[in-house]
C-alpha cells in the first residue's frame, strides 16, 4: 500500500501536476483581484467576483485532467478521458453559472434616474441599485443611568445617526417598530440582543445599529454596540 502511494505520488510529480495546479491557483487568484479592483474602481456588480471565483472552482477537474495527461515534457496526444472530461466540465460549468447567476445583476450597480429641479430644469444623476444597498437597522439606544429626564436621547441618538446614513446612497435604512409590534412587544420594551437579531434578519437586514449611554463625570459616553 505505501509503496503504492509513494509511486503515484512519484507519478503525479514526474508529471508536474502540483505546479500546474498551484500555477492555475495563482493565475485565478490573480485574476480574481484584478476583477475585485474593477468592481471597486467602477461601482460594477459585487457578483462578478462571485462568478469568477465559481468559475475558477467548477474548472478545476478539466484542469487537473490535462495537467495530468501533458504535464510531462514532449508532445502528448489527447485521450478519450480528456475529450470527455474537458467537454462535459465546460457545458456543466456554463450551465451551473447560468442557472445561479443569470436572475443576479452582472451589470453596474449604479443607474441612471432624471429628476427636475427647483427652477425646472430635468437633470440627470446616478444612484445605487435597491438591491446592491447594504440594508440597515437602527433600534433605540438604552438609558444606563438613573437620570430619567434623558430618556428622550435614545430617540434623539438614533435619529441622528439615522440622518447621518441617509446621505450614504449606498445604503437603504429600515424601520424595527412595526415588525416589533407584530411580535408583541410593547413601544416601551426593552429588547435582548438576540431580540434585536432576530428583527433585523426578519426584515431582511444584514446590519443593525444598538447601544447605549449615560452620563459619567458630567458627561454624557455613547456606546454603539
Amino acid at each position: 500500500m505505501s509503496t503504492y502511494k509513494t509511486s503515484f505520488v512519484s507519478d503525479l510529480l514526474n508529471r508536474r501536476v502540483p505546479q500546474y495546479i498551484g500555477l492555475y491557483f495563482a493565475v485565478c487568484w490573480g485574476i480574481i483581484q484584478f476583477i475585485t479592483w474593477m468592481v471597486d474602481r467602477y461601482l460594477l456588480s459585487p457578483y462578478l467576483v462571485d462568478l469568477s471565483f465559481a468559475i475558477s472552482v467548477s474548472m478545476l477537474p478539466s484542469i487537473l485532467v490535462l495537467s495530468y495527461f501533458h504535464g510531462k515534457p514532449g508532445k502528448d496526444r489527447w485521450t478519450k478521458v480528456e475529450k470527455i472530461v474537458v467537454p462535459v466540465n465546460f457545458i456543466i460549468t456554463v450551465i451551473a453559472m447560468f442557472v445561479v447567476f443569470y436572475p443576479k445583476d452582472l451589470g453596474a450597480i449604479t443607474k441612471s434616474i432624471i429628476k427636475e429641479d427647483e427652477y425646472g430644469n430635468q437633470v440627470t444623476t446616478s444612484v445605487i441599485k435597491t438591491e446592491f444597498k447594504k440594508v440597515c437597522m437602527i433600534f433605540p439606544f438604552e438609558n444606563l443611568s438613573s437620570e430619567s429626564s434623558i430618556d428622550w436621547y435614545e430617540y434623539g441618538i438614533r435619529y441622528s445617526i439615522n440622518s447621518d446614513l441617509y446621505q450614504d446612497m449606498h445604503v437603504k435604512l429600515k424601520s424595527p417598530h412595526y415588525l416589533k409590534a407584530k411580535m408583541g412587544f410593547e413601544t416601551d420594551e426593552k429588547l435582548s440582543l438576540a431580540d434585536k437579531k432576530n428583527i433585523s434578519e426578519r426584515k431582511l437586514a444584514e446590519y443593525f445599529i444598538t447601544g447605549n449611554y449615560e452620563i459619567v463625570d458630567g458627561e454624557y459616553l455613547i456606546i454603539v454596540e
